[in-house]
């Protein structure tokens, strides 16, 4: 049923305030017995005197006593006749007896209510005021004994006034250092807000709290107050507009790293692929790759600064530099078609080409991608370029129809295999796959003076973290957020590594140019040695090296030509293209393991010819025929090897032996060959056709001396990283570590758990955190929230707030014990937590600033009914007044900040009082017009709430902080203009208004009244309702009003200066109450522009 009701309340009022309770008619001294003053009496007798006859010396009437009576005091002389002066006299005699006669009212007043019903008025309430301490250098803590006294000035009377403690209360060192908070967005805050955001669920966060932006910007606002938890709102946010929501607060990164030997990749081709592996039980029906697609964005750890794969860039800029892979594969597929039909799809998502998600405003489920004309005109515009085709996306971009929705569309579609992620529901994991290209920096070990995360680590690092700007599913944070993950598999496919340690038995070999790797006359045993500190360092499953030879022989038949004039001895093979082999061994503890590759020729041949290009290709299982020993993957890594230049016998690991095997190359045969070649040209030789011998054919060659123009490296190395159920032993001596990214740090996962999550776990709505230093578990700690009353969202119910403490990176709940008191009743008024802070409270923490001690108070969800903040100091105490027979009327204002600044006692220990804020609480003793209207009241609604004229004399009497208070008698109110019922029988709402005056934290503008307050009128006034209605308590709904009018300042008049004052005079015209006592507050009312117009005119 809804709560609205179009029917409208007859009875339309305004409420009553604390000065309409007054009624003068009620008041003693409101109807006298005698009311006559002096000139009524002098009047009276003067009359009187004219009805009385005279008889003069001759005892005979002549006239009346009038003229005896009928004149005025002479003040200018001071000289009156004698019987006038007797007859002032007598009047002011009088008065006395008059003044006695007239207390007759007040006296029967004071029996019954003092004598009879025995009532007093109300005592004076003391003041309070918070202290903010500091202790002397020296002193560590402290206790500040109860009844301790603190100067505060002097009263009316000249008397000193003090305020004195009423508990014991340990002092310390601890101040507040941060303050910090993170957002959720898990729930439509933005409801009838157009447009609409939705519910993303991300994360937004402040890192400083307390400013304008969550980043430190100053506080605009007058009275420095700043939202709590964080919450987001959307300057830009216009009614009807479309623009794009931005919202005030940084969108945080989370998500999951991993740090590990194995991803030092300095160069080359770098394809890095990441299994996260979920529980068997999990359940993926709901996530499918459309979901994930660009769900995370991955950064290596560079030298000085991030690397982002070029992937990522694309994302995070449109179409920006295409990966050069695949720009390559777009060309060659758009240069190799030969009909139109190629290139176009036949049918929707069918074709070659596949829908990019991510761009685009078509139907990806329905639309064609590239059509068949868009097709006819690529070829028509490749076959115009020549043989080559098309050498760059931008020409391919500049075809008419192609766009930047169909390039992003060959993107996606021939970028996958380089770059994706996806869901394997079989297996239970998420795979996530990237590339950094060759001319992209080295992934190194992190440095956080550089990328200013706090990794506790020596190893690179990967963040995999959740894409903040995505474009498909900004929520895949709840979708994601139950997923644990129980191991990582790592996985590097590294093409072209070049920087390696060239050595052979006799020097190390410069890189620059062709070097022979078994020297000048190599033979049978030469070794040529490959170093490299990153390979070699880790465990290889697939290992390639590739050789391009220099200078090789170009005859025909290989090897077999060349050495075709050598001599062999009987029984000698001859060299050919096999003849020459590679044994090859890997260096492992200063010892050489041989492993053995798919083919250990040295040299590869096409038709005989011999080709420049050989790779020796080594893989992680058994080759056939040979021992399992021999296999690459026996080859244990050596994480944290140190760097070398070259090998020698200390070298313990990070080379690759290769020795010749075979043969040699006919170094020690050649000249014996030689000498028998030109031994047998003596002979006398066979004609040739033309009569002439030829011994040309018949001398050796020199022997081929092989020389190597460059060689690089392919290889993979995995490693899996269980991530739960590690023993203590082995976590001890981990090498992987695994961290948890969360808003504002990191923080390692203990891989000893039996479960973790794949992402950080933020299930409330709302956290705030406070940093605190210079504390000392285990000590008590006294926090005061300085809370701005009125400004929580009345819609909202006030979240129950928990605390808890941080301690090695992982909350710890507060028991009931460990918070002594909370004055604050939930960060929903200003009060003072006492905290017993336990030893088990760590400042060594990397989620948020290392060396401070956190406390963090949590809002699960509805964090909007909290109110927002003004400032959370350390070292508080609440101090009271005093009474040493001070004026009365000390307490009618408040004590202003800043005053009390010593203590009666001076202590040595203390070094500082400061007082931030205005006294409260405070007011002086019932005055007798208070009590008289007070009994009066109470004998007319008899403590019992049922008429307007109960409640709203009820809540004035109880609550002496309401200025007004409207009641609405069947009415269903709570608090905004959509939830209001005029017509509710049962239920009553009562409207409050509370007094601005010498008041902290309030808006002067809108003077509403805070929480607790609101909850105790409630609870007072249910106390004594009856007993089937149902009372609402709320603040009034503030229309602001926008006055728009162009204006011209006369001559001389500076602008800006007269600007702001006209503007400032309009405020305070429109609220009067805001600045000017004795202004009363109207609920409803109207005012006319003209008015307006009126006031700016004078």
């Amino acid at each position: 049923m809804s709560n609205n009701c179009n029917t409208k309340n007859p009875l339309q009022r305004d409420g009553t305030s604390q000065e309409q309770r007054i009624l003068r008619t009620l008041l003693p001294g409101y109807v006298s017995v005698d009311e006559r003053s002096m000139d009524g009496l002098k009047s009276f007798v003067t009359r009187y005197a004219e009805e009385i006859i005279y008889f003069n010396l001759n005892n005979s009437e002549d006239g009346n006593w009038k003229d005896f009576f009928d004149k005025k005091p002479d003040e200018s002389s001071q000289y009156n006749s004698p019987h006038f002066a007797l007859f002032i006299a007598f009047l002011k005699i009088f008065k006395h007896a008059q003044d006695e006669m007239n207390k007759i009212t007040k006296k029967h007043l004071a029996f019954y209510y003092r004598d009879v019903l025995h009532l007093t008025e109300k005592p004076a309430v003391p003041g309070q005021v918070y202290l903010i301490f500091e202790l002397a250098k020296h002193i560590s803590s402290t206790l500040l004994e109860k009844n301790t006294q603190f100067k505060a000035g002097k009263d009316g009377l000249g008397n000193n006034v003090d305020y004195e403690t009423k508990q014991e209360t340990s002092l310390n060192k601890a101040t507040v250092a941060e303050i910090k908070a993170v957002f959720t967005n898990n729930h439509n805050i933005f409801s009838g807000l157009s447009p609409n955001p939705k519910n993303d669920y991300r994360l937004y966060h402040s890192t400083v709290a307390n400013s304008e932006d969550g980043e430190g910007a100053e506080l605009i606002n007058d009275d420095k107050s700043w939202r709590t938890f964080g919450g987001i709102k959307f300057p830009n946010l216009k009614s009807g507009g479309t623009e794009a929501l931005v919202a005030d607060r940084q969108l945080s990164e989370i998500g999951i790293a991993i740090a590990s030997p194995n991803l030092f990749l300095a160069e080359g081709e770098r394809i890095v692929t990441i299994y996260l592996n979920l529980p068997k039980t999990t359940n993926l029906d709901h996530i499918f790759d459309e979901m994930v697609y660009d769900a995370f964005r991955l950064k290596f750890s560079g030298e000085e600064k991030w690397i982002e794969p070029v992937w990522e860039k694309t994302f995070a800029a449109g179409i920006g530099d295409i990966d050069p892979i695949i720009e390559k594969r777009i060309l060659d597929f758009v240069n190799s078609a030969k009909t139109p039909e190629d290139i176009a799809g036949t049918e929707p998502q069918e074709g070659p080409v596949f829908d990019n998600p991510l761009s685009g405003s078509g139907d990806q489920l329905r639309d064609y991608d590239i059509g068949l004309t868009v097709a006819a005109r690529i070829i028509s515009e490749r076959n115009k370029r020549g043989p080559a085709g098309f050498t760059s996306i931008d020409q391919l971009y500049k075809v008419r129809y192609v766009g930047f929705d169909k390039i992003n569309d060959l993107v996606f579609s021939f970028g996958n295999p380089v770059h994706f992620t996806k869901v394997d529901k079989i297996n239970k994991r998420i795979i996530v796959k990237r590339t950094i290209t060759r001319d992209q920096e080295a992934v190194v070990a992190y440095n956080e003076e550089a990328l200013l995360d706090p990794f506790n680590t020596k190893w690179p690092v990967v963040k995999i973290l959740l894409n903040t700007e995505s474009k498909l599913n900004p929520f895949i944070y709840r979708y994601l957020k139950d997923f644990k993950v129980e191991s990582v598999d790592l996985v590097v496919d590294v093409r072209e590594v070049k920087n390696l340690v060239i050595q052979n038995d006799q020097s190390v070999l410069g890189p620059g140019k062709p070097f022979q790797p078994f020297g000048n006359r190599p033979v049978v045993i030469s070794n040529f040695y490959i170093g490299s500190w990153e390979v070699f360092q880790k465990s290889l499953s697939k290992l390639d090296v590739n050789i391009k030879w220099f200078g090789l022989p170009d005859d025909t038949g290989g090897f077999q030509e060349y050495y075709r004039n050598y001599y062999y001895p009987s029984g000698t093979a001859h060299r050919t293209n096999t003849s020459f082999r590679a044994k090859t061994c890997l260096l492992d503890k200063k010892s050489w393991t041989v492993i053995i590759p798919e083919n250990n020729n040295l040299f590869t041949a096409k038709n005989e010819k011999l080709e420049p290009d050989k790779t020796l290709s080594f893989v992680g299982t058994d080759p056939v025929d040979e021992p399992p020993a021999t296999i690459l993957g026996n080859v244990k890594r050596g994480a944290g090897l140190e760097t070398f230049t070259e090998y020698n016998q200390k070298s313990q690991k990070g080379f690759l032996k290769i020795t010749l095997e075979g043969t040699d190359f006919g170094n020690k045969d050649y000249q014996l060959s030689y000498t028998k070649a030109v031994l047998d040209a003596l002979k006398p030789p066979a004609a040739t056709a033309g009569g002439t011998p030829d011994y040309s054919n018949k001398l050796p060659k020199e022997p081929y001396t092989p020389q190597i123009e460059n060689v690089s490296i392919d290889y993979i190395s995995a490693v899996k990283i269980k991530t739960i159920n590690v023993g203590k032993e082995n976590y001890t001596e981990r090498v992987e570590q695994v961290f948890a990214v969360h808003p504002m740090g990191v923080g390692e996962i203990k891989t000893t758990s039996t479960e973790n999550y794949l992402l950080p776990q933020y299930n409330n709505e709302g956290e705030l955190y406070i940093g605190i230093k210079d504390l000392n578990p285990p000590q008590n700690l006294s926090v005061l929230f300085q809370v701005f009353e009125g400004t929580s969202n009345p819609d909202l119910k006030p979240p129950v707030i928990r605390w808890s403490y941080l301690a090695d990176d992982k909350w710890e709940d507060f028991s009931d014990q460990n918070i002594l008191s909370d004055s604050t009743k939930g960060l929903i008024t200003t009060g003072v937590i006492l905290f017993d802070i336990p030893s088990k409270a760590s400042n060594e923490n990397s989620i948020l600033t290392n060396g401070y001690y956190w406390l963090r108070a949590v809002a699960g969800k509805e964090s909007d009914g909290i109110p927002q903040l003004i400032d959370i100091k350390c070292q508080a105490v609440k101090a009271v007044f005093k009474d040493k027979n001070n004026d009365p009327g000390y307490l009618a204002k408040p004590l202003p900040e800043k005053t009390i600044t010593k203590m009666v006692v001076a202590d040595s220990s203390i070094k500082k009082i400061e007082q931030p804020f205005t006294s409260f609480g405070g007011h002086i003793q019932e005055q007798s017009d208070e009590f008289y209207t007070r009994v009066s009241e109470r004998l007319r609604h008899k403590n019992r709430s049922v008429a307007i004229w109960d409640y709203e004399r009820i809540v004035l009497q109880n609550f002496p902080s309401v200025y007004k208070v409207k009641c609405l008698n069947h009415t269903r109110f709570e608090g905004t203009a959509t939830s209001i019922s005029e017509a509710a029988p049962g239920h009553v709402s009562l409207v409050v208004v509370s007094n601005i005056r010498n008041k902290n934290a309030v808006d002067p503008l809108k003077p509403r009244t805070g929480l607790v307050m609101l909850d105790d009128i409630k609870t007072f006034i249910g106390k004594i309702r009856p007993p089937y209605i149902n009372v609402h308590v709320y603040n009034p709904l503030f229309e602001e009003v926008k006055v728009k009018f162009n204006v011209r300042f006369h001559l001389g008049y500076d602008k800006g200066i007269y600007s702001v004052k006209l503007n400032e005079a309009l405020i305070k015209f429109l609220s009067p109450w805001a600045y000017a006592t004795g202004s009363d507050i109207v609920f409803g009312g109207k005012i006319h522009k003209s008015v307006i117009l009126n006031f700016v005119e004078e």
